[in-house]
C-alpha cells in the first residue's frame, strides 16, 4: 500500500510537470497577445477599490499598450527603454524606465526556468496555478482546453490586484507603431 501511494504521489507529479511545460512553452512561442480586459485594484488598509476597463495590445520582447477606457481614458504605452502613461490619452501624465517598473513582469514571469507552480485543478473548465513567493503571492486561472490564463492574481502586502482578460487573440499582427503615441 505504502508502494502504492507513492507511486500515485510520483505520478501526480510528472502530469504536473507536463502540465507545466505545456502552458510555459505555450506562453514562451506567443509573439502577441491582444484582447479587453478588467482590472480590480483593491487596499485592505483603505478598503478602497478601483476598477478599470481598456483593451491591451502585448508584443514581445517588450512592447506593451493598454487603453483604458473607464473609468476615465488612460493610456499606457512601454517600448524597451520607458514605460509612458498619458491622462485623458493626451498629456504625458509619467515616464518611468522600464528597470522601474516593467510590466512585463506580471504577465511573463511565470515562464522563468526557476518557477515552479503549486498546479491544482478548479473544476472541469480551470487550472490553478499558485506561485509561492517571498513577498507577494501569484496566481494564474488558466482554462484547460486552450491553456489561456483569463484572470489574474496578484497580492503584496494589503493590496490585491485582480486582472481579467476576454476576447484573446494570439499571434495577431500587430504594427510596431501601435506602440508609439500619435
Amino acid at each position: 500500500m505504502k508502494y502504492f501511494l507513492v507511486f500515485l504521489l510520483l505520478t501526480g507529479l510528472k502530469n504536473e510537470k507536463v502540465l507545466w511545460e505545456k502552458i510555459k512553452n505555450f506562453y514562451l512561442n506567443l509573439k502577441t497577445l491582444s484582447g479587453q480586459f478588467l482590472q480590480r485594484e483593491c487596499d485592505e488598509e483603505s478598503g478602497v477599490c478601483v476598477e478599470y476597463r481598456g483593451k491591451f495590445y502585448i508584443k514581445k520582447p517588450y512592447y506593451l499598450r493598454l487603453e483604458i477606457t473607464e473609468p476615465e481614458d488612460w493610456l499606457v504605452i512601454s517600448d524597451k527603454e520607458s514605460i509612458y502613461f498619458y491622462y485623458q490619452k493626451d498629456s504625458l501624465y509619467q515616464k518611468l524606465s522600464i528597470k522601474e517598473f516593467n510590466p512585463f513582469l506580471i504577465f511573463f514571469t511565470f515562464t522563468q526556468d526557476t518557477l515552479f507552480p503549486i498546479i491544482k485543478e478548479k473544476d472541469k473548465k480551470y487550472y490553478l496555478l499558485e506561485f509561492p513567493f517571498k513577498d507577494y503571492r501569484l496566481n494564474l486561472r488558466i482554462r484547460k482546453k486552450e491553456l489561456m490564463i483569463d484572470k489574474i492574481d496578484y497580492q503584496w502586502k494589503k493590496k490585491k490586484l485582480e486582472i481579467y482578460l476576454f476576447s484573446q487573440k494570439l499571434n495577431k499582427v500587430l504594427a510596431d507603431t501601435l506602440f508609439i503615441k500619435k
